[in-house]
């Protein structure tokens, strides 16, 4: 597939260390110089080895300040000409009740590694957006997105900034990386995905993320990755 350009090169980054503050740019001291780093070494050599033309590069971050400020200092450590974009669809988890999901998440307060899949405080639907519903709105968003960039109406390559909650279906579905303690997605780690024509709103995807290489192939009806 690779003599094929690809339709859609997506570099999806979760959000540096942060200090939930909502005070840009949102990020510890050690979350920002992560955030550098990850720049000037994961993210150049994406844009080096893919032959990624600054003027052909997007930016997008959720509406979180932590995604905004980590997506500010990617833009500046590469250079990035462009303004970066504010993207809704990428948010993080809602709050349906902010004032009993402040008091729930006190609860949680103290016990270090909360596994997000399991712990019943996130899935009471009349308090947050359920995993179930943040993976839909994860598959229809880049259902959208692959299509946008197929018809030319969106650029071809994008560095999206968003969230533990809204990636994690990713690294679950097309890699097999059930979060953890010991395998949760951390903070700026890079998920590199490819998108390539098949026919029939269906797209063969090649996709890297830690030490693993694997592809499938994603239907934008039916929001699902399958094997090939």
């Amino acid at each position: 597939m690779e003599a094929q350009k690809p339709v859609l090169r997506l570099l999806c980054l979760r959000h540096g260390q942060t200090r939930y503050t909502g005070v840009l740019p949102d990020l510890t001291e050690e979350g920002q110089a992560k955030v550098k780093r990850a720049a000037l070494v994961d993210v150049s050599y994406w844009i080096r080895r893919n032959k990624i033309a600054s003027a052909a590069l997007r930016i997008v971050h959720s509406p979180a300040a932590r995604a905004e400020g980590t997506a500010s200092i990617i833009a500046e450590a590469i250079r990035h000409p462009h303004p970066i974009v504010v993207n809704e669809e990428i948010g993080p988890m809602a709050w349906r009740d902010p004032i009993r999901c402040k008091e729930a998440l006190g609860g949680l307060f103290g016990r270090g590694y909360i596994d997000y899949e399991t712990e019943p405080t996130f899935g009471d639907s009349s308090l947050f957006e359920t995993q179930s519903e943040m993976r839909e709105r994860r598959f229809a968003h880049l259902a959208r997105r692959i299509d946008a960039a197929a018809r030319g109406t969106e650029p071809q390559c994008e560095i999206e900034i968003s969230h533990y909650e809204f990636l994690c279906p990713l690294t679950a579905e097309l890699f097999g990386v059930v979060a953890s303690e010991s395998t949760a997605l951390q903070y700026v780690e890079p998920i590199e995905l490819a998108f390539y024509e098949m026919g029939n709103d269906v797209y063969y995807v090649s996709g890297r993320f830690r030490n693993l290489d694997r592809s499938a192939a994603f239907s934008l009806r039916g929001r699902v990755f399958t094997a090939v």
